[in-house]
């Protein structure tokens, strides 16, 4: 559930929603920001929810960070019902995401311990059609219910200096990568950012960041 957005956005909708997230920070979060939804801490490879209770599952740029997504997919069709759904986002590909190319420019420049960002799990699978079929059907999903459309959104930064502390606090592998410098380092590092957002993505006074991601759902037979 992260902090909670979709969670929200489902209960106003009328769904009754329980949120889970492994992480003990990210529950206390969304429970203080949406203090009248079900907030718990649980393994996505391990629900707290028996066979076939729940009517839908949503995934807010869940699955490119879960170790193992076949194992997660699997799990999340046990607790469906039939003919429930599973729906979630992923980043598209990184050069289709401005705020990637803008912090790997500055990291090209001015980083100084060497070394790439962190590895994550590889969900590159999931930006393809066949493999993304293939995928959801292994699992136990009907193939012919799965869509991937791609949404490009854009982010309205309210100053050119948003992008920089985003990464740093908010992104789990941009965010380790830039730790590891010093605080002079850094520094150089955010100005090229702000520096960059100025330049390329300055719409008529607005600062602008195209993200691209795409939006995967499938229903259980």
């Amino acid at each position: 559930t992260g902090p909670g957005y979709a969670a929200s956005i489902a209960s106003r909708e009328g769904a009754i929603v329980t949120g889970i997230d492994f992480s003990v920070s990210m529950v206390v979060q969304a429970r203080m920001t949406f203090p009248t939804i079900i907030f718990e801490t649980a393994d996505v490879e391990a629900l707290p929810f028996g066979d076939e209770t729940i009517e839908f599952s949503v995934s807010n740029f869940g699955f490119q960070h879960f170790p193992n997504p076949d194992k997660a997919l699997r799990e999340v069709l046990r607790v469906l019902k039939p003919r429930g759904a599973l729906g979630f986002t992923v980043w598209a590909e990184a050069d289709r995401n401005a705020a990637s190319l803008i912090l790997e420019q500055a990291l090209n420049r001015f980083a100084v311990v060497p070394g790439p960002i962190p590895e994550g799990p590889n969900y590159g699978f999931l930006w393809n059609d066949a493999q993304l079929r293939e995928t959801l059907g292994n699992a136990g999903y009907d193939p012919a219910t799965t869509t991937s459309k791609p949404h490009v959104i854009p982010w309205i930064l309210k100053d050119s200096d948003e992008l920089f502390p985003a990464e740093i606090s908010g992104s789990a592998r941009s965010g380790a990568r830039l730790r590891q410098e010093t605080p002079e380092v850094l520094e150089r590092i955010r100005r090229a950012m702000t520096e960059d957002i100025e330049t390329n993505d300055n719409e008529n006074g607005s600062l602008i960041i195209p993200m691209a991601a795409y939006v995967i759902s499938a229903n259980k037979p």
